[in-house]
């Protein structure tokens, strides 16, 4: 992940590099389910499937999340709780 200069004056005087962030496993796989949920057609839970399981399984329990074709999306309770369901995946 990339950010812009954050100090004006170099900004200003044409230094517009910023920096780079280097995620985490743990914040790359969070920002993916994080992100991902936000979507109305789902999201492909691929190699995180088994490290969610049970949180999965959960919050389908719960009718928070559903799946169909292979994609977990947010069900109508799911939105109206989307802040729980998110915060769910953050370890």
């Amino acid at each position: 992940r990339f950010t812009n200069q954050t100090d004006l004056s170099e900004y200003l005087h044409g230094n517009f590099a910023g920096s780079e962030e280097k995620l985490t496993d743990q914040a790359v796989r969070e920002e993916y389910f994080f992100l991902g949920l936000r979507k109305t057609e789902g999201i492909d839970p691929g190699i995180y499937r088994e490290y969610y399981r049970e949180l999965l399984k959960k919050l389908k329990i719960q009718k928070l999340l559903d799946e169909k074709d292979g994609k977990i999306y947010l069900t109508e309770k799911g939105i109206d709780l989307s802040n729980y369901v998110l915060a769910q995946f953050l370890d």
